[in-house]
C-alpha cells in the first residue's frame, strides 16, 4: 500500500458525503501563518464517527487511541510514513454551527482566524 497524504485523504472524504472542519496547525498553515504540526486535526460530527473510522480504515489507518470525544488514527502499515489523524467529535449543536457557518451566503460566520500562540481553531 502506498503511503497516504493524510491531508489530501481527509479532503477526499467530502466526495463520500463526510464533512469536517480542518483545525489545528494545518488549518493555521493554510492561512499563510507557519506553525509546526505533526498531525491532521479534523472536527467532525459525533454522529458520523463510525463512518469516518470506516473511511480511514479502508485507506490503511487504524485506531491508536480513543476517548468519548476524540479518536487518533495512524497509518497501520508504517505509522511513521503518514501523519496521524485526530478526529475531534462534536455534538450536533456544536457541529451544526461550525460546519454550516460560512457555507451559506449571508449566514453568520462563527469566529475568525486570529493567529496566536495558543489559538488553533480556524473557522471558515
Amino acid at each position: 500500500m502506498a503511503n497516504p497524504d493524510s491531508i489530501a485523504l481527509a479532503a477526499s472524504a467530502e466526495a463520500e458525503g463526510l464533512e469536517s472542519v480542518l483545525v489545528g496547525g494545518n488549518a493555521v498553515n493554510l492561512h499563510a501563518y507557519l506553525r509546526t504540526t505533526f498531525d491532521v486535526d479534523l472536527l467532525v460530527r459525533e454522529s458520523e464517527s463510525e463512518r469516518w473510522l470506516s473511511f480511514f480504515e479502508q485507506h490503511g489507518y487504524t485506531v491508536f487511541h480513543r476517548t468519548r470525544n476524540f479518536i487518533r488514527l495512524r497509518f497501520a502499515h508504517d505509522p511513521t510514513a503518514a501523519l496521524p489523524v485526530d478526529l475531534m467529535l462534536a455534538d450536533a449543536q456544536t457541529s451544526g454551527g461550525l460546519l454550516i457557518a460560512g457555507e451559506i451566503p449571508g449566514a453568520p460566520v462563527i469566529g475568525e482566524l486570529r493567529p496566536a500562540a495558543g489559538a488553533t481553531l480556524v473557522l471558515r
